[in-house]
């Protein structure tokens, strides 16, 4: 009977593996969210008319959202993975716990909606998803849908350990009203995440969550 590996050959494994195919490996402790990334994200939300200067952002300070959004430690990040031939998330991250890698995939939309996340329909009380909610929905239904045809095994030797359909989608789009509670106070986000397995956030979640990020003294460097 085969010993164990330890956390630190399964990380040291993993960081083999992805890095090999492009992931970079971020941690809390060697890149800190700055007074500095607040305001450039702040000012490129404000600015922008769609995702693509957001984006651009994102992938020059990816502890912004790697930190804040998606937990503390250790993280591997990649900004346009390519699934197969037509399919390209905006960015993957991935960590390592008890159980084994866990992937979120990410999906960014316009900060600039006009309010329409919704379409009202013509029965009352009813609505659909406006254009753009619609299509980062597509999208990540999509994606699954590849990773279920072509399989864990066929996704690994892509460079996806374990990648399965089962991942965590994360949406952004669009700002919030409330700058407490974001969208999830919207019943009909509520229901759409449920529906389709997914999250689904505002810009200002980002922010929001890195202000905590620095005032509560996360992401310290660490000796």
């Amino acid at each position: 009977m085969g010993v164990r590996p330890t956390y630190e050959q399964r990380v040291a494994r993993y960081d083999q593996l992805l890095t090999r195919g492009g992931f970079v490996r971020i941690c809390d402790y060697t890149r800190r969210v700055c007074a500095d990334d607040l305001i450039a994200f702040s000012a490129a939300v404000e600015s922008a008319n769609d995702e693509r200067p957001i984006h651009s952002l994102l992938e020059d300070r990816p502890h912004l959202v790697v930190n804040a959004e998606f937990a503390h430690g250790c993280r591997w990040f990649r900004a346009n993975p390519r699934l197969g031939r037509n399919y390209v998330p905006d960015f993957m991250v991935v960590r390592m716990d008890s159980g084994g890698l866990r992937w979120t995939l990410v999906e960014l939309q316009s900060p600039r909606l006009n309010g329409r996340l919704f379409i009202d329909t013509a029965k009352p009380g009813q609505a659909k998803p406006g254009e753009q909610l619609r299509e980062a929905l597509d999208q990540i239904s999509r994606w699954r849908a590849w990773i279920r045809r072509r399989g864990s095994v066929a996704a690994e030797a892509d460079g996806y350990p374990h990648l399965t359909p089962d991942f965590r989608g994360v949406i952004f789009i669009g700002r919030s009203e409330d700058k407490l509670r974001d969208l999830d106070e919207d019943d009909r986000i509520a229901d759409l995440e449920q529906e389709h397995r997914v999250e689904i956030k505002s810009y200002d979640s980002i922010h929001r969550a890195a202000e905590d990020v620095r005032v509560i003294g996360c992401g310290i460097d660490h000796d």
